[in-house]
């Protein structure tokens, strides 16, 4: 809408494209803006200047499942090593051991049971930073 405008009225079009670009969501629209401005400019054809912005927004988008699809993988792993203390204490249950009692009714048991959660808490917590980071 306000690039179509400013295209209208003769106005700073790459300027309306970085004021839409702050909207959330419409980011790359800032390189589309330095891409009318180039071209404008430098007096090159707009269409092959749009055209390269379309083929970077293209592999960034690329990009960016790939890293998606990684990352799901190490999240999925994480979460898996720290569902693997529960599923060990519920097979040496299904054998005949006792480790609830021994975790629920002993100062050493209640004390590795409350250090091996915050371990797992933290090992989590750990994971979404990277991930977070690494998104960015």
């Amino acid at each position: 809408g306000p690039a179509a405008v400013a295209a209208n009225l003769g106005s700073d079009v790459p300027r309306a494209f970085r004021e839409i670009s702050r909207l959330p969501g419409a980011g790359q629209l800032a390189t589309v803006a330095a891409a009318w401005h180039v071209a404008h400019r430098s007096g090159t054809a707009l269409g092959s200047s749009i055209a390269q912005v379309a083929d970077l927004l293209r592999e960034e988008a690329e990009t960016g499942r790939l890293v998606a699809v990684e990352l799901a993988a190490a999240r999925v792993t994480a979460r898996m090593i720290c569902a693997l203390p529960v599923l060990v204490l519920l097979f040496a249950a299904s054998v005949g051991a006792d480790p609830w009692h021994f975790l629920t009714a002993t100062p050493v048991g209640i004390g590795c049971l409350v250090v091996g959660a915050l371990l797992d808490l933290l090992g989590l917590l750990w994971l979404q930073r990277i991930t977070d980071a690494v998104t960015r």
